[in-house]
């Protein structure tokens, strides 16, 4: 049997601090990124999602609890 040897490496630039080769494009998210600019709001007309909603907002503003904010972005979903 005949050997072949694997192909050399591909030759990179050198990655930057964010992890990415100087020749791609992608976002910067370290200097802004994606922002949401529309508010984000249930649609349902049911007042006590409404009320939910009012609730989980307060608690994800006041509170430094992942959960209350996780909650808040689901309630927004319906």
């Amino acid at each position: 049997l005949k050997v072949i040897a694997p192909p050399a490496p591909r030759q990179a630039c050198a990655p930057r601090a964010g992890g990415r080769p100087r020749g791609e494009m992608g976002i910067d998210l370290e200097a802004g990124g994606r922002t949401w600019t529309k508010p984000r709001v249930t649609k349902s007309q049911n007042p006590y999602i409404r009320l939910l909603v009012k609730l989980y907002r307060f608690l994800a503003r006041r509170t430094d609890s992942k959960f209350n904010k996780v909650i808040l972005k689901r309630l927004n979903m319906t």
